[in-house]
């Protein structure tokens, strides 16, 4: 199976990871996929930086309920749907190299 290429994205807060994404995804015609744990959840703005960019494809952002029950595990199943779906280079945005997502990883990629 032949991989898609990915750029996976990631430092510490207020570090400037969104524009950086931003920016990679527009050269290389590429899309988003959040991997920050506080990003997903609608009611939590103020701790992340919420992407307004419209021109570039955002995934699992600001989409699920403090109030719902969410995990790693059910991250992980989106994620695999999106990469299925997405034809073209994508970024993985996250604020620190999390051990689940590197060990997952190459799993990932092989849908």
């Amino acid at each position: 199976m032949k991989h898609k290429k990915t750029i996976l994205l990631f430092g510490p807060t207020a570090s400037g990871k969104t524009k950086l994404s931003i920016d990679l995804a527009k050269k290389f015609k590429g899309e988003i996929i959040n991997a920050d744990s506080m990003q997903v959840y609608k009611e939590i703005k103020i701790l992340s930086a919420r992407p307004n960019e419209k021109k570039i494809k955002h995934h699992l952002y600001g989409f699920v309920s403090v109030k719902d029950n969410f995990s790693a595990g059910i991250w992980y199943n989106l994620v695999a749907q999106k990469i299925k779906n997405i034809n073209r280079i994508f970024v993985f945005l996250t604020v620190y190299l999390v051990v689940f997502y590197v060990q997952n990883y190459n799993r990932l990629l092989k849908f």
